[in-house]
């Protein structure tokens, strides 16, 4: 994830009350999930969501999100995929890595909107859960 980009989502997360964990690219976001995992986390009930830039060195989001659907404990992670480049968009990339949502420019206010929506569906499955 690029510095700016990473400024963005927080600013908004910040604004929203929103805690968060952040990485520097894809890999170092997957390693800290498997890492998780390894501390005997249930990550997929414990993490809401996650947001992550199209763009990054290392591992890329796309590739990022491909990784998560194909790890059996990580699958049903909401992933939320934007870019800070307009137009460098690839919706069928999207589609094919199975993402759940994307962002094709920055939007601050759909981003919030998205996180707003998916936390509230997130604790509602919880509930039920318990």
């Amino acid at each position: 994830d690029s510095s700016v980009a990473r400024k963005q989502v927080t600013r908004v997360l910040e604004q929203m009350g929103v805690e968060y964990t952040t990485a520097n690219d894809g890999k170092q976001a997957y390693d800290q999930l498997k890492a998780w995992l390894d501390e005997g986390r249930d990550v997929e009930n414990w993490l809401a969501l996650i947001i992550s830039d199209v763009e990054m060195p290392r591992m890329d989001g796309y590739s990022l999100t491909k990784a998560i659907r194909e790890h059996p404990q990580l699958n049903h992670l909401h992933v939320i995929l934007h870019t800070s480049l307009s137009g460098v968009f690839n919706k069928s990339m999207v589609e094919k890595v199975g993402a759940n949502d994307f962002l094709p420019k920055w939007e601050p206010d759909t981003l919030a909107m998205m996180v707003q929506d998916h936390l509230r569906q997130h604790a509602e499955e919880r509930q039920v859960q318990s």
